[in-house]
């Protein structure tokens, strides 16, 4: 569903217990199959609930998603962070939030060790948003995975196309500075 702000939206279904004889059993329902999720189609939980369960539909919009993951970022819990990002882009791939957290991704990636998976992130991101607002960032991380990686080379390149498209990026200056020392 899109909300007025051409958000992106995914529908949850929680619900409301209401109080059952001991000897009721519980009823399972199954997930319906034509409730598969999409930008433009709610996605229908159908947990586990008793037969007359009230469904209580909850909006989630993708800035909600992503602004959840940075906020589990910030707070150190960075694996919880990194399985809300890749939620975000299952659910909602072609989404500005989900390119956002390419970023976000690599970055985590980075961090943790794992310059291969970190790269990835960065190159889907410079693909499809190549002049995008975060293409800088994008570049230093590139550049920084393919450092970690060994591929020294590499790295060299992506920190010259860093500073030949955005001398004047936050990341130019430590860029100057790892062309200059690095062979």
């Amino acid at each position: 569903q899109e909300t007025s702000k051409g958000h992106q939206t995914r529908s949850l279904v929680a619900t409301t217990k209401l109080p059952q004889p001991l000897s009721q059993p519980d009823i399972e329902q199954e997930p319906v199959s034509a409730n598969e999720p999409s930008p433009t189609k709610p996605l229908v939980e159908q947990p586990r609930a008793r037969a007359n369960a009230q469904p209580v539909v909850l909006a989630i919009t993708t800035p909600q998603m992503f602004a959840e993951a940075n906020r589990l970022r910030r707070t150190g819990r960075l694996s919880d962070a990194i399985r809300q990002y890749a939620a975000l882009q299952k659910q909602y791939p072609n989404s500005a939030e989900a390119r956002v957290a390419d970023i976000a991704l690599g970055m985590l990636r980075l961090q943790s060790g794992w310059a291969d998976a970190a790269l990835g992130h960065f190159h889907r991101y410079l693909e499809s948003s190549s002049s995008g607002d975060l293409a800088p960032e994008a570049r230093a991380g590139e550049a920084q995975a393919l450092a970690a990686l060994g591929r020294t080379g590499a790295a060299r390149r992506s920190y010259s196309t860093l500073l030949r498209r955005y001398p004047e990026s936050a990341y130019a200056s430590a860029a100057r500075a790892k062309l200059q020392v690095e062979p």
